[in-house]
């Protein structure tokens, strides 16, 4: 007897392994802390091709992509680091003057915070599907944030329901590890692909 290997139950085994693999690579690639950019932008480059239906090596490709994108993702991820951490140390030093006014400072530097966090969910993504500078990316991101309220929303709820799960359920930290990254980021993957085909079919004509 002939065992297919084009056999569902061969296709799915042979792409969980892969996951899993590539979720290794991915941890890996993030101990540094400081590549978690160019690890994530590699993973959403690999993914985005996946959801796509462009199908490939993941392993390598991965590696080949994170090599590619190593000091831009780096740049890209210090700069809003940087961001995160000036609006938030300001929006608690006004937090603690007291005061209408420093109320209202504090409500627009906590609103910039959200700005910026919203911004994020984008710009890696577009670093993995579009060749643009990293002041262009992260513009891009922006405006993609702001004008897409609804999926922004959307997409923050999601990521905070992951990162909740991952807090408070303890076998979820076990998946996390074994899969998870790949396969959320996998997910998301579909939701950029729909809503960057816009924006290139708006490029195009």
């Amino acid at each position: 007897m002939r065992i297919r290997m084009e056999n569902p139950l061969f296709e799915f085994i042979n792409t969980t392994v892969n996951f899993i693999a590539l979720n290794f690579l991915f941890l890996i690639t993030c101990i540094p802390v400081i590549t978690i950019g160019p690890a994530v932008a590699a993973l959403y480059q690999v993914l985005l091709r996946e959801a796509r239906g462009e199908n490939g090596y993941l392993c390598s490709t991965y590696l080949k992509h994170f090599k590619e994108m190593f000091l831009q993702g780096i740049a890209v991820f210090i700069f809003y680091i940087a961001a995160l951490f000036i609006s938030t140390f300001t929006a608690v030093f006004w937090g603690s003057m007291g005061g209408t006014l420093s109320i209202v400072i504090t409500v627009l530097l906590v609103l910039v915070s959200v700005v910026i966090i919203s911004s994020m969910l984008y710009v890696f993504p577009l670093m993995a599907r579009l060749d643009n500078s990293i002041k262009q990316t992260v513009k891009n991101a922006f405006i993609i944030a702001l004008s897409n309220p609804v999926l922004t929303v959307v997409l923050l709820l999601l990521h905070i329901t992951v990162i909740s799960l991952l807090c408070f359920v303890p076998y979820m930290k076990i998946f996390m590890l074994i899969s998870g990254f790949a396969f959320f980021a996998f997910c998301f993957a579909f939701i950029y692909t729909k809503l960057f085909r816009k924006y290139e079919a708006v490029a195009e004509n």
